[in-house]
């Protein structure tokens, strides 16, 4: 009791030890209630084993992937500033992932390649380092044919004539799109690990159950960088999830939103209306490209929505709702994030 903070809460991680003798990490947050005149020690522990060996196996990916980067192939290029003809060696090619015979070899070819989005970035800061006399370095996204995203970082030096005018551009190009999505990864679970730790501090602390719901859905926007996050609770009159506590700069997605609760309609098929039926989690990583967002697709493109999970709440053995949340891009949720949603329904 006497470790409590002023608020008269307590948080800390620590390491326990089973009645076999083997160890577990754990974290609690607790807090002292009063019920009928006696004082209780109320706390919620949370076994955070996999969490740490997870960082320690993070710890020794990234000492490997720095190795490995070391012997990473990289494609080379040259440009001729004159003629302005591109050439590339092989390695570009693959990283690309286009045949020689398809390409222009200029640079208006490259950029057409680059994702529209980072166009201009790219032109611009090539442009301004030949016009400098500078080093070219710059990390950007290709856009594939077939809609695929890479990432890619590039150097080149630029060499001039006598006169000081521009005759060609030698460079590198190295494909970075695995380490870029390790780290964005990485970065996500540290995030959601964040919000549900957040989440049981607000379990503890708020008393108001309205408050609280709110309370999630905020943190796991700030923390876990979704577009959207709703609970919503079954409302056995109306045959609806009723959407009792929302978050997220596409609030506005939830306007017209009506969650059936019965399989035969159609607002029935999202994955909170099947999450809640089947009661498990349920993820639509793609909207454009699955049944269960059929009625909200244009409502989806909208507000810039592309994957969406949903994880069922219980009392008391008994499936009463389902928290979901929405990101902005497609195959967001892999199973480790997902397991994490679950953890965080169940807190709930």
């Amino acid at each position: 009791i006497g470790m409590l903070n002023a608020q008269g809460e307590l948080h800390f991680e620590a390491i326990d030890r089973r009645k076999d003798g083997t160890t577990l990490s754990v974290e609690a947050s607790a807090r002292v209630i009063e019920v009928q005149g006696v004082r209780y020690l109320q706390a919620i522990i949370r076994d955070i084993t996999a969490r740490k060996h997870a960082a320690d196996a993070l710890r020794k990916s990234e000492a490997l992937l720095n190795s490995s980067q070391q012997m990473a192939h990289i494609g080379s290029w040259e440009m001729d500033l004159t003629s302005n003809v591109l050439s590339w060696s092989g390695e570009n090619y693959r990283i690309f992932e286009i045949e020689p015979a398809r390409f222009g070899a200029s640079y208006e070819a490259f950029l057409s390649m680059v994702h529209p989005d980072d166009r201009a970035a790219v032109d611009k800061a090539y442009t301004e380092a030949v016009e400098n006399k500078s080093p070219y370095a710059i990390e950007h996204r290709l856009l594939l044919p077939d809609q695929r995203v890479k990432y890619v970082r590039e150097w080149c030096e630029t060499y001039y004539d006598q006169d000081g005018r521009p005759i060609r551009s030698i460079g590198t190009t190295q494909d970075i799109t695995e380490q870029h999505i390790a780290k964005r990864k990485n970065y996500r679970l540290n995030q959601f690990y964040a919000a549900i730790s957040k989440a049981n501090e607000a379990i503890v602390r708020i008393k108001d159950w309205d408050m609280l719901l709110d309370e999630i859905c905020r943190i796991a926007v700030e923390y876990g960088q979704f577009n959207l996050v709703w609970i919503g609770l079954a409302d056995e009159v109306t045959r609806k999830l009723k959407i009792v506590a929302a978050s997220g700069a596409a609030k506005g997605y939830l306007d017209n939103i009506h969650v059936a609760l019965d399989a035969d309609k159609s607002e029935g098929r999202g994955t909170a209306s099947v999450a809640f039926r089947e009661n498990r989690k349920i993820i639509c990583n793609d909207f454009f490209d699955s049944p269960h967002i059929f009625p909200w697709q244009e409502n989806a493109k909208k507000y810039g929505l592309h994957a969406s999970a949903s994880c069922p709440i219980e009392l008391e053995g008994r499936v009463i709702g389902a928290l979901t949340l929405y990101a902005g891009e497609a195959n967001y949720f892999d199973q480790e994030l997902s397991h994490l949603l679950c953890d965080l329904s169940n807190d709930i």
